[in-house]
């Protein structure tokens, strides 16, 4: 895998992510917009009767006396679609699990008249909306007309996925934001109240009854009976938005079961299963720690093989380490020009027996001439001569060869290792496609959004117009046509309908959407850098490498005047090592009391190494443009 594809699918994959987390974001602002829009209604006396089944499945009729402040288009009611178990531990009622509450075979009537009537969940929430039957708007309430209207609510209060409330009953009336209601006659005292009936399917206790508002008792001032297995209670409007009724009950009293959900657990099995082989192949693939000897010499290998062994893959820049060969060899000096800008200066040619892309390499510096100059070389005349250079490095990089110094299949497993998660969100995906009312929509506009972005892909690869693009530009392309065919659009609407339809209902502790996006990032930029396990022959010559580092690290001043007086050359000679190593700073501490060798004109002699490093990485044209191939030979 080339690096430069790697981060181009690291940009996409983080773009996907701020998607990802936008939409999550935005998940909790929903519910309120919508019941913003109902503050026009007023209720008057009004009844609820609720019928407990067995299997807490509640049967529910609202009969509710509704005034229009100011007219409207339709009445609007909120039902609770989040329940949250009480359940029994100890005698004591604690809170447990969010679970869904499911509303069935709704129906409305205004005024003895059925009908139109809507009613959907989204988020928090189930929404009722209702027109008039005899058309146009719902007419205003004045002080001269008093008209309101009889609505009659039926449907099924679904509780049965409350799997840990088989001993308790908790029931929300009335959680509006803003709910309004009448004054009788004028009198502020005497307001409009909701009268409730619950009838139960078995006896109870009726000492463990009780009705809740911001979490005191309210018992005394509603007129709370319990007759039998019938529960009565009357109260003001004024204070019920939030009233809970809370009936603790014998354990098992109901016989619920999990009937939606049980397959949650599937999908953090099979998210559990990515994750697993993700730390798996770091495991089986990271690198041994090599055993270091101390080595006073680098091991006898050009340059461009070392980088080999010490990065994994001979970098291109480290290929300017070979002008200072040719300078040590008498063929080229070099001359400082400014502070970071170099003179190259040809003395002779290369001698016999270098490789071929080396002399190319050679020719291609000083094309004919004998002075190469990187400040001139910034100038657009010299284009195709910055071009002809980089071509003869790709041609030495290829020559050279790049030592097998890895395992076979650390590249895969480096590969895998990032890619591996993105199974992770097409899991979450199927769980968000599964407990949404518009499966087949998100499917199609999942499954369009792939399609296109695979046939975007095959256009890249088949079609010789895009050859010669920079990365940056295929990108931009790329995300040119994407905006254009629609796909950032439809995968927007996707996760809001995600986002509205899911809950991460009864499971809700687990939050595996943050822990999906947590471990992506994770997989992206921290797991392959653990990924590096190297061949015996790589192993042993990287701990030769190591054993020279560390004799450089923690050598003397005095070792290193011994090892010079021994080979005058010792110092020009790990120069080149030093730079690929990143050592340049410490082997300037080490040999402060050399000059510099003859061959550099300008360089501070005490901080030669640093410089010259600095200057030739800038100077030499090694970089190979975004999106230019290397040329084989």
């Amino acid at each position: 895998m080339k690096r430069t594809k790697i981060k181009l699918y690291i940009f996409a994959f983080a773009a996907v992510i701020a998607c990802i987390l936008t939409g999550l974001c935005r998940f909790n602002t929903i519910s309120v917009q919508a019941a913003s829009t109902k503050s026009h209604q007023a209720y008057n006396d009004s009844y609820i009767t609720v019928d407990v089944g067995a299997d807490k499945v509640l049967h529910i009729v609202e009969e509710l006396e509704v005034g229009f402040i100011n007219g409207a288009e339709e009445f609007g009611r909120k039902l609770t679609a989040i329940g949250r178990t009480e359940r029994r531990d100890g005698g004591k009622s604690k809170k447990g699990r969010r679970f869904i509450i499911n509303v069935k075979n709704f129906s409305v009537e205004t005024d003895g008249v059925k009908c139109e009537a809507k009613c959907f969940r989204s988020g928090e929430y189930h929404y009722v909306e209702v027109k008039n039957p005899e058309g146009g708007n719902f007419r205003e309430w004045t002080y001269e007309n008093q008209l309101t209207y009889k609505f009659k609510l039926e449907y099924d209060y679904d509780m049965s996925d409350d799997v840990d409330g088989s001993g308790a009953l908790c029931l929300d009336f009335f959680n509006e934001s803003s709910l309004q209601w009448f004054y009788h006659n004028g009198d502020k005292s005497d307001v409009s109240k909701l009268h409730v009936t619950i009838n139960m399917p078995k006896d109870f206790d009726a000492s463990e009854v009780s009705l809740l508002k911001g979490g005191q008792g309210i018992n005394d001032e509603s007129g709370l009976t319990v007759e039998g297995k019938t529960i009565t209670f009357s109260t003001v409007y004024s204070g019920i938005n939030g009233c809970l009724l809370q009936v603790n009950l014998d354990e098992n009293y109901f016989n619920t079961g999990l009937t939606h959900y049980g397959f949650y657990w599937v999908f953090v099995v099979l998210f559990a299963a990515v994750v697993l082989a993700g730390l798996v192949l770091t495991i089986l693939y990271r690198p041994r720690r090599p055993l270091a000897t101390v080595e006073m010499k680098p091991p006898v290998l050009n340059p461009i093989q070392f980088s080999a062994f010490w990065h994994g893959y001979a970098r291109r820049r480290d290929i300017c380490t070979i002008v200072l060969r040719w300078a040590q060899l008498g063929c080229i000096k070099i001359k400082k020009d400014g502070r970071r800008d170099l003179i190259l200066i040809k003395v002779a040619n290369l001698p016999k027996g270098r490789p071929k892309s080396e002399y190319e390499y050679f020719n291609s510096l000083f094309d004919g001439g004998k002075i190469y100059s990187s400040r001139e070389m910034r100038s657009r005349a010299n284009l195709f001569r910055k071009y002809n250079i980089r071509r003869a490095v790709g041609k030495l990089l290829d020559e050279f060869g790049e030592p097998v110094t890895y395992v076979k299949g650390v590249e895969r497993a480096k590969f895998f290792v990032r890619f591996i998660p993105v199974f992770s969100l097409v899991i979450l995906f199927t769980y968000f496609i599964v407990l949404s009312r518009f499966y087949a929509g998100i499917v199609f506009l999942y499954m369009a959004a792939c399609a296109l972005t695979a046939i975007i892909t095959g256009v890249y690869r088949m079609s010789g117009l895009f050859k010669n693009l920079s990365a940056r530009h295929k990108l931009l392309l790329g995300l040119g046509l994407l905006l254009g065919t629609g796909i950032p659009a439809a995968f927007a609407f996707i996760l809001r309908l995600a986002a509205n339809e899911m809950y991460l209902p009864l499971y809700d502790y687990i939050y595996l959407t943050y822990i999906a996006v947590a471990w992506i990032i994770a997989s992206i930029f921290v797991l392959p850098k653990f990924i590096g396990k190297r061949t015996q022959e790589s192993q042993e010559m990287y701990g030769r490498m190591t054993g020279f580092k560390t004799f450089l690290e923690k050598a003397e001043v005095p070792q290193m005047e011994l090892l010079l007086e021994e080979n005058p050359d010792y110092y020009l000679d790990v120069l080149p090592y030093c730079m690929i190593m990143g050592l340049s700073k410490k082997l300037d501490k080490k040999t402060e009391f050399l000059q510099a060798p003859e061959w550099a004109e300008g360089f501070n002699a005490l901080n030669f190494a640093q410089s010259i490093c600095r200057s030739v990485k800038y100077s030499v044209i090694t970089k190979k443009k975004k999106g230019e191939r290397n040329e084989k030979k």
